[in-house]
């Protein structure tokens, strides 16, 4: 090999090894820029945690309706669950459900 094509060569890796280190660091950097929306997105969804736990939840979920429906007479029970008791309440829960979410997402303006 002749001093030409060595200096040649080592031209051509020096210039890979200046491509690759501009390569790492230009993706060093989109690391960078995806953990710093990774911890923003983590903390707003914080802030949405801490904001939805603050929401009062109403009396008659927070007592339990078990308790009542257990000093209730057999043939009561029966007749109750017979008509979609439990039903009806599932659907009363969503609806509150429904109710604290429009209440949240509008910000508490009604």
């Amino acid at each position: 090999m002749s001093i030409i094509s060595k200096i040649k060569d080592y031209i051509v890796e020096f210039g890979q090894f200046i491509t690759d280190t501009i390569m790492s660091i230009a993706q060093a950097f989109k690391d960078l820029l995806y953990d710093a929306m990774l911890s923003i997105f983590s903390a707003l969804m914080d802030m949405i945690i801490a904001l939805v736990n603050s929401i009062q939840v109403p009396e008659f979920i927070l007592k339990g309706i078990s308790s009542l429906i257990a000093q209730l007479p057999q043939s009561l029970q029966f007749f109750l669950s017979v008509c979609g008791f439990a039903e009806a309440f599932s659907i009363l829960g969503i609806g509150v459900g429904v109710h604290l979410i429009r209440k949240f997402v509008t910000l508490f303006q009604w």
